[in-house]
C-alpha cells in the first residue's frame, strides 16, 4: 500500500513539472519558436536601409478589483506576465528600430481617476520597456481616453493625461524614409456629417500636409480603423495625405484591407448622388492603400489567437508584413486545470479511502 502511494505520488509529482516545462518553455521551443522564425526569415535584412517595425496591439492591463479576490490577483499576475515575458521575446527575435504601442494600455474604460490611470501608465512602462536607441510610438485608444461612456470632462483630462505621459495624440513623427501620422479616429467614428466637426478633421489633415517631409513612405497610424470612420471622411484623409499603408489596432483580431480612392469616391457618389469635391487621383495614378489590423497581444482580452505585428519597409516604399503568433494562454491554463482536478480527485479518494481504514 505504501509503495503504490509512493509511485502514485511521484507520477503526479513529474507530470506536474512536465506540464509546467511544457506550458511554460517547450511549447514556444517546439512550435511557435520555429513559426516566429519563418515569418522573420520573410522579411528583409534589417541592414540595406529596411525599418524594422514591432507593433503591440491592445494590452489592456487589467485590474485585480473587478474580480473575486484571489481569481482577480491571479488573472492581473498571469496576463502581467504573459504579456512582458512574450514581448522580450519579440524584442530580442525582431530587433526593431520602431515599437508602435497601437492604444488601449489600459483594459477598462471607467478608469476615470486620475492617479489610476497614472498607476496603470506606470505598470506599462515597466512592463513594456524600450531600450535606448529604438523609437517607441504611443497611440491612444478609445479605453485610454475614458471610453465611450464617459463624461466630457473626463476624457479631456484622460487626454491631458496621456499626451503629457507617453506624447500628442495626434502627430508627425519621422523616421529615416518614413512619415508616420498618428490620428485619433474616436471623433469622427460615428458620427454624421458637421461642418464644425469635418472642418476640423481637414484643418488638422491640412496642417500634416503642409509639414515639410524627408519621409518619402507615408503610414498612418490610429488605433480605430480607417474603415470605421465615415466615409466622407475616409475620403478626405486619403485625398489629403496620400498614405501608403494604414495599421490599426481596436478589433483583437488579425485583418487586412485594400482601400481604392476611385471606387471609394464612386460608391459615395452613388449612394449621396452628388460628386465628392476634390481630386480622386494624385499625380502618381490612383491612390491606393494597403491597411493592416494587428491582433491584439493579450490572452485576457477573451480573444483566442494573439501575436505581435512586424513589418519591414525599404527606402523604395516596399513593406513586407508578418504575425509572430503566440501561445494559447487559454489552452494553458486548461491543463493546469485538468491536472489540480486529477490531483484533488486522487487526494480525496486517499483521504476516503484512509477512513475506511480507521472505522
Amino acid at each position: 500500500m505504501m509503495r503504490s502511494s509512493t509511485v502514485a505520488n511521484s507520477i503526479f509529482i513529474i507530470s506536474g513539472f512536465l506540464v509546467v516545462a511544457y506550458n511554460e518553455h517547450f511549447e514556444f521551443a517546439s512550435h511557435h519558436g520555429i513559426q516566429w522564425t519563418t515569418a522573420l526569415d520573410s522579411l528583409p535584412d534589417r541592414s540595406d536601409g529596411n525599418v524594422r517595425l514591432l507593433f503591440v496591439a491592445d494590452p489592456q492591463l487589467k485590474r485585480s478589483s473587478n474580480q473575486p479576490l484571489l481569481l482577480g490577483s491571479f488573472m492581473k499576475w498571469d496576463a502581467d506576465r504573459y504579456l512582458t515575458k512574450y514581448f522580450r521575446l519579440a524584442m530580442s527575435a525582431v530587433k526593431p528600430h520602431v515599437v508602435i504601442f497601437m492604444g488601449d494600455f489600459v483594459g477598462e474604460d471607467n478608469v476615470a481617476n486620475g492617479d489610476e490611470f497614472l498607476s496603470y501608465a506606470d505598470r506599462f512602462k515597466a512592463m513594456f520597456s524600450v531600450p535606448d536607441g529604438v523609437l517607441p510610438i504611443f497611440i491612444a485608444g478609445d479605453k485610454d481616453l475614458g471610453g465611450g461612456d464617459q463624461e466630457r470632462a473626463v476624457k479631456m483630462e484622460r487626454a491631458e493625461q496621456f499626451e503629457n505621459y507617453f506624447s500628442p495624440i495626434n502627430e508627425i513623427i519621422e523616421y529615416k524614409h518614413i512619415r508616420f501620422y498618428k490620428i485619433d479616429f474616436l471623433p469622427y467614428l460615428h458620427a454624421i456629417p458637421e461642418p464644425k466637426l469635418d472642418t476640423k478633421l481637414q484643418k488638422l489633415l491640412t496642417k500634416f500636409n503642409s509639414m515639410p517631409s524627408e519621409g518619402e513612405t507615408r503610414v498612418l497610424l490610429s488605433h480605430h480603423a480607417i474603415s470605421d470612420i465615415m466615409l466622407h471622411r475616409h475620403i478626405t484623409i486619403m485625398q489629403t495625405l496620400h498614405p501608403s499603408y494604414a495599421f490599426s489596432g481596436h478589433s483583437h483580431d488579425s485583418g487586412f484591407v485594400v482601400h481604392d480612392l476611385q471606387k471609394l469616391m464612386k460608391f459615395f457618389n452613388n449612394i449621396m448622388n452628388k460628386p465628392k469635391q476634390g481630386n480622386d487621383v494624385d499625380p502618381r495614378g490612383n491612390i491606393k492603400m494597403d491597411e493592416y489590423k494587428v491582433p491584439t497581444c493579450n490572452y485576457a482580452t477573451g480573444v483566442p489567437n494573439t501575436a505581435y505585428g512586424v513589418a519591414s519597409i525599404g527606402t523604395d516604399g516596399e513593406l513586407h508584413y508578418a504575425l509572430l503568433w503566440l501561445p494559447s494562454r487559454f489552452r494553458q491554463l486548461r491543463c493546469y486545470m485538468f491536472y489540480l482536478i486529477a490531483v484533488g480527485l486522487y487526494t480525496l479518494w486517499k483521504w476516503c479511502r484512509r477512513r475506511r481504514q480507521y472505522r
